[in-house]
């Protein structure tokens, strides 16, 4: 029990200081790092009201939905502005997604106090290909966007596999605890990539391009 919170503050604190490390800088953001901020904003905020309720016995699962959705339309957004080869995949991803969303919402297959396993797993899947498309169209540069990229596919790899093999646990009450704790690494796995992606844009924001050595 101590380990799962230790885990789960830990993941806050990370969001926190790339939120703050962000702010101090900003004025020397590209905008697929304003994006970022924005996203990370989002995420805090939302993290504080599913807190609220929660503190408050209310629902907040229905948040969750916001969550999905507003992350894979900003990272959408980013890798828009990343990818020139592969540019076209990011307006079909949207439309899949969409489409896919509109198809659940007109058939009643979202409800909404309980989590879109299956809307979250599409977004993952688009997100995790913007990635390998990413790596493949760079694969010969580094850019300080390498390690968002590593970070947001182990994170979203991971996080896929969780809710593939949800319905095979989630009975096992004494697995439970371990199974979020490990979610919650990913979580602080991810951050700590978005901490050094920051790190890299404030050495090479002077490099034309973005494009570095380190």
């Amino acid at each position: 029990m101590d380990l799962y919170f230790t885990v789960i503050w830990g993941g806050k604190t990370l969001l926190l200081i790339n939120i703050i490390y962000l702010l101090l800088i900003v004025k020397h953001l590209t905008r697929p790092m304003i994006v970022l901020l924005v996203l990370l904003i989002g995420i805090f905020c939302l993290e504080i009201t599913i807190a609220y309720f929660a503190h408050h016995n209310q629902a907040n699962v229905h948040l969750t939905h916001f969550y999905t959705s507003g992350q894979f339309l900003l990272i959408s957004v980013v890798y828009y502005k990343q990818l020139k080869k592969f540019k076209k995949i990011i307006p079909f991803g949207v439309i899949l997604y969409s489409s896919i969303l509109l198809y659940q919402i007109i058939d009643s297959k979202i409800v909404y106090d309980e989590f879109n396993t299956s809307g979250f797993l599409v977004s993952a899947c688009l997100m995790m290909g913007y990635a390998f498309f990413y790596y493949i169209e760079h694969i010969r540069e580094k850019r300080y966007w390498d390690t968002f990229n590593v970070g947001l596919f182990l994170y979203l790899g991971g996080s896929s596999i969780i809710f593939l093999t949800i319905n095979s646990w989630k009975n096992l009450e004494g697995w439970n605890m371990f199974i979020w704790t490990i979610n919650g690494g990913l979580i602080i796995l991810y951050q700590g990539f978005i901490t050094a992606t920051i790190y890299r844009f404030h050495r090479v924001q002077k490099n034309r391009n973005g494009i570095s050595s380190i």
